[in-house]
């Protein structure tokens, strides 16, 4: 059992006709914060003696102090206390066994092994002058069974934590990603899981003899997250000029299906998310001053945010199309659904 908090606790084992020292003893304890075991106080009534002794007394104290006396050496219950084995428990639990003896010439009536212990000799004629001692040495005995405990759960606790950083370390050689990319991927990810809508313009036939209808433009929902995915992929510029390429044959195939027979469909707008995309760190702006030529080096790498100013992909963007890709996440195509008041059907 654990050493209690604060202050020790000491088991007094005795016999009856000793009582009057021992009460004397229990009360000086107490006065020094030394908790103590007694029979007579400690046992409720109606419980098994044993079974209070052995098994809730001695083992929930620090030290078990014995008091050996003529009478206490015919006291069946105090053989029991001082049994071998239960010397060796109590050694085996740090539990400090402190014998006394009332006279001297009970030393030699005791066993070899408790004789060969230091069972100071004390009584009414020295009890002022030894009960300081015998303080200090329940105080010690606490204390270093407390250090010895505190060891023990520090090992514990630092054995604990080698064993998760093992598997933490396991964990991140086991994938690509630290768990800081995990984490931030993740996040990125069921931020741009959303629905936004997009218009696009449908040309019909004549329903009779005059030009060809436009209708009204029709919305469309775009799951986010997969057309990111794909722009990051072709590496498209977000301008009016380049950005339709990765939603205009979807979206033209999306209506389709949905109005036989459309001469002409084209999208009117595209999702504006540079500037998130630039705050996530998938983005990074960069001055140039170089005028767009039409040339394949500049028309594939930047993206348009503002005068002055081109957002080129990161690093960082590449790296979640490949987290995406590793998780068995990464779209294949834009994901469409129909707009809100969408006429479609």
């Amino acid at each position: 059992m654990e050493p209690r908090l604060g202050k020790p606790r000491v088991f007094l084992s005795h016999c009856k006709a000793d009582l009057p020292f021992i009460t004397r003893l229990d009360s000086a304890l107490r006065e020094c914060q030394i908790d103590t075991w007694l029979d007579s106080i400690d046992i409720p009534h109606g419980h098994p003696w044993l079974d209070a002794i052995f098994r809730d007394g001695i083992p929930a104290c620090d030290a078990a102090m014995v008091y050996l006396t003529p009478a206490a050496l015919d006291s069946v219950m105090v053989k029991k206390e001082i049994d071998a084995a239960m010397i060796q428990q109590l050694q085996d639990e740090r539990i400090a066994f402190l014998p006394y003896v009332s006279s001297s010439d009970i030393r030699i009536k005791l066993r070899a092994d408790i004789q060969a212990l230091q069972a100071p000799e004390w009584n009414e004629s020295n009890y002022e002058q030894l009960l300081p001692r015998v303080v200090a040495e329940i105080w010690r005995s606490y204390l270093g069974r407390t250090v010895v405990a505190a060891v023990a759960d520090e090992r514990v606790k630092r054995l604990q934590a080698e064993l998760a950083l093992q598997e933490l370390r396991g964990k991140s050689a086991a994938s690509v990603f630290t768990p800081a990319e995990e984490a931030e991927f993740e996040q990125i990810w069921a931020t741009l899981d959303r629905t936004v809508v997009i218009h696009a313009k449908v040309t019909t036939p004549s329903r009779g003899d005059g030009d060809d209808v436009v209708e009204p433009a029709l919305p469309i929902g775009v799951q986010l997250g997969s057309y990111v995915a794909l722009v990051i992929a072709a590496g498209y510029e977000f301008s009016a000029r380049e950005g339709y390429s990765v939603l205009n044959q979807p979206v033209k195939d999306f209506v389709l299906e949905r109005v036989p027979g459309a001469l002409e469909v084209s999208v009117e707008d595209i999702p504006s998310v540079t500037d998130e995309l630039t705050m996530y760190g998938l983005l990074d702006r960069v001055v140039d001053t170089t005028p767009m030529d039409g040339s394949a080096l500049t028309r594939t790498v930047r993206i348009w945010s503002g005068p002055n100013y081109w957002s080129v992909w990161t690093n960082k963007s590449q790296r979640l199309r490949y987290w995406l890709a590793y998780n068995d996440r990464l779209p294949t195509s834009v994901e469409l659904s129909e707009g809100e008041s969408s006429p479609l059907t």
